[in-house]
């Protein structure tokens, strides 16, 4: 939503900013000014919070990948750590998201669907 809601604004952003070099902000009783700062500051509320997900996003698909959790991660203490779990990227997936790649997006699990263990055991190397 974080990336829709960034090119969806970016018109909106360009347009606000040119019209900042235009009137060089000193119409302070222009009605169009309030409007104008605060899609500035959306957008760049919008920019940051988007950079946070991508980076939270991309640790979390290496955790998935080597079968981690954060806790397992942040334990380590510079140490190497490997997982038990850990029986390659494609299955990790699978124990994760189910067996379908199609239903991934969703938070079905039936059918096809399901993920690899029952809950409370896993398969190993």
């Amino acid at each position: 939503m974080t990336y829709f809601n960034f090119f969806s604004m970016m018109f909106d952003f360009i347009k606000a900013v040119e019209w900042g070099f235009d009137h060089k902000f000193l119409g302070k009783d222009d009605p169009a000014l309030s409007r104008n700062i605060l899609i500035m500051i959306a957008f760049i509320l919008n920019f940051v919070v988007g950079c946070l997900m991508t980076a939270f996003l991309k640790f979390h698909v290496m955790l998935a990948t080597d079968n981690k959790t954060t806790i397992e991660n942040l334990d380590k203490l510079g140490r190497p750590f490997n997982s038990p779990y850990d029986v390659g990227g494609k299955e990790n997936w699978k124990q994760i998201f189910g067996t379908n790649p199609w239903l991934y997006p969703f938070p079905i699990f039936c059918g096809s669907g399901k993920p690899v263990g029952d809950g409370i055991y896993w398969p190993t190397v």
